[in-house]
């Protein structure tokens, strides 16, 4: 095996940071010579020191970058200067550099760095901002289409370091004389290590994410009641509001761990629980990475799909209002989704994930549960447990799933992933799935339609060129006709929400130059969307033949 020399850009928070391992174990599995250089906030690196495929972690002060991880149009290019200064690293030739970071100062820092291939966010030659990649593509996409996606974030970094999609288990190894520590502060604590211990976590980073403490509590009751189970309270300093809360509600002994933990031993303490039900933070990830079962509490903004825990057996639980998850910019001021989980529904997603018989689920119908496993092709999928479609939040989360199921399946080619053909994993009857189908089929229609007009635009400028006396007027009127081709495309409603993204970041890698060579540059474009939709329809087709069989 060549050596290699890999640089990874990880400049978000501590859950996104801590899901990017699993492609980084794998990455160093099938480049075992090579050398991977990590580039993350100091903030969140801790957990990742002494992490043996890991061989240069650079930790970067959130100061150092202050001005530079920003949105902004305008670039300080001072500040990355400085950057470049204080880290050497960043002027080394690198063979691969995978940014995996998505904002405007990530994407003008890779475009300086020195690599042969680069993908992920990147400035262009014209400081237009691409994403480079079919895996970067589709990530940056999804991030607005999430509900039409299947992936875990773990299985689109694993695409984006170039690796085959595959399980990973402990990719977070925790140092035995701080587990040895852990367990002995909480025994003096009146831990007992024979009794079930479930942890709580709960805090997040939005506070609009957070499940009611109150909530918490019950579930406390209930597990005491029901299995036995110590209850181990986790989160920072920050979050002592919401374990007062906890604290005037609850009925029963626990241990509060909430500030007396740090990123050096929370992952060891995570290891002493045997279930932690959390928030969508950084601590579930961490717990999920250390081996510990998680059932994971899904609200607002918060969408298990992308940000679930990566691993086999765990829960998500997800709210079942129409409008969950919600937007960044649609967000309620007090959502009320998160009171629409039920403890009742949590205490089933602890006992699923201790492998117990739950019986059957209604979770009250103001939300599902879902379960972890890993596919055939080695993706992380979260199926959905029980729960009759009597009600309509919960038949409409069940269209939503088969419909998002039919978009992956579409989408899996593209990706380079194997396919799995079957009975999808939700519920819904055949003619809900023809009609999906369907809807799907007069999507890739409208936009084959689409790209063929642009073609046929583009040619006529192309034909018209080589003519000796080219007529300006109907070069312009071809023009006007690709101009109306591609603000139809944009314009295009429908199940197909990813490819009209997937359409916009092809469009930026488009090179800025006059007809007739811009003719050529979009025919280039419409020829590599017309082949997608050619995919998705044979896909199509494909499905309907395996329903029928089953």
């Amino acid at each position: 095996m060549p050596h290699k020399k890999f640089l990874i850009i990880h400049l978000s928070r501590l859950g996104d940071m801590i899901q990017s391992l699993p492609a980084v174990k794998l990455l160093k599995e099938e480049h075992p010579e090579s050398e991977i250089t990590y580039f993350a906030l100091e903030d969140f690196c801790v957990p990742l020191r002494g992490i043996p495929w890991i061989d240069t972690l650079v930790a970067v002060p959130s100061s150092d970058i202050k001005g530079i991880s920003t949105e902004d149009t305008e670039i300080d290019v001072e500040a990355f200067d400085r950057l470049f200064q204080r880290n050497p690293e960043l002027s080394t030739q690198y063979d691969v550099l995978i940014n995996m970071t998505h904002n405007r100062g990530s994407s003008y820092l890779s475009q300086r760095i020195k690599a042969r291939e680069k993908r992920g966010r990147i400035f262009s030659k014209e400081n237009e901002i691409v994403m480079a990649g079919n895996w970067g593509k589709y990530l940056f996409a999804v991030a607005r289409n999430r509900s039409d996606n299947l992936l875990n974030l773990v299985d689109l970094y694993t695409g984006m370091a170039g690796v085959r999609n595959r399980p990973v288990e402990c990719y977070l190894p925790t140092d035995p004389s701080i587990d040895r520590q852990c367990l002995d502060l909480l025994k003096e604590q009146g831990f007992d290590a024979d009794r079930l211990a479930v942890g709580f976590q709960l805090g997040a980073s939005k506070s609009l994410r957070t499940w009611p403490p109150e909530r918490f509590s019950r579930l406390g009751e209930l597990l005491g009641e029901r299995l036995d189970a110590q209850i181990i309270l986790f989160g920072s300093e920050h979050e002592r509001e919401l374990a007062d809360q906890f604290h005037k509600s609850a009925p029963f002994a626990f241990i509060d761990l909430i500030g007396g933990t740090t990123l050096t031993n929370l992952p060891s303490f995570l290891k002493c629980v045997k279930v932690l039900v959390s928030n969508d933070t950084g601590p579930m990830h961490i717990a999920a990475a250390v081996g510990t079962k998680v059932v994971g509490i899904f609200m607002s903004t918060a969408y298990f799909r992308i940000t679930g825990p990566y691993g086999a057996g765990h829960i998500a639980i997800q709210s079942n209002y129409p409008c969950s998850p919600c937007l960044d910019s649609t967000v309620c001021a007090l959502p009320l989704c998160g009171r629409s989980i039920l403890p009742e529904a949590a205490l089933a997603g602890v006992k699923s994930a201790l492998g117990m018989e739950v019986g059957p689920m209604d979770a009250g119908n103001g939300a599902d549960l879902y379960k972890s496993d890993f596919g055939g092709n080695g993706t992380l999928l979260y199926r959905r447990l029980g729960g009759e479609n009597d009600h309509f939040l919960s038949w409409l989360r069940s269209y939503h799933d088969t419909k998002a199921w039919v978009s992956q399946t579409l989408w899996n080619k593209w990706l380079g992933l194997e396919q799995d053909f079957g009975v999808p994993p939700f519920s819904g009857d055949g003619g809900e799935m023809a009609g999906i189908l369907q809807d799907y089929q007069k999507a890739c229609l409208s936009y084959g339609k689409l790209y063929a007009q642009g073609k046929a635009a583009c040619r006529n400028i192309i034909s018209e060129f080589r003519k000796p006396r080219p007529r300006r007027e109907f070069i312009q009127e071809m023009v006007v006709r690709i101009e109306q081709t591609e603000e139809d495309i944009k314009n295009l409603e429908g199940p197909l929400a990813i490819l009209r993204d997937i359409h916009e970041l092809y469009s930026t890698e488009t090179e800025f130059c006059n007809f007739p060579r811009l003719a050529h540059e979009f025919i280039n474009k419409y020829d590599k969307l017309a082949e997608v939709i050619l995919c998705f329809e044979n896909r199509s087709d494909q499905i309907r033949r395996s329903l029928c069989v089953h």
